[in-house]
């Protein structure tokens, strides 16, 4: 099962977007809808993510953050 995370969903607007009750047979899926404190902070709580789904630019993705999220695939 692919874990995913949904960054930034400040407004909580992706459960619009995607109906993830029937994703959840393939997907893994997390929202994060507060900011992460820092980048130490963002690679603490994604590290075993393997996709990032982007809502708004509050995290920066840096190549640090990309480089330490080993499990990331997309």
């Amino acid at each position: 099962m692919l874990k995913v995370a949904i960054l930034d969903d400040y407004q909580n607007v992706s459960q619009e977007f995607v109906d993830l009750k029937k994703l959840s047979e393939k997907y893994e899926i997390k929202i994060f809808s507060e900011p992460f404190v820092d980048e130490n902070d963002a690679i603490e709580h994604l590290k075993e993510y393997e996709a990032l789904l982007i809502m708004r630019e509050r995290t920066k993705i840096s190549s640090n953050l990309i480089k330490n999220l080993k499990n990331l695939k997309y």
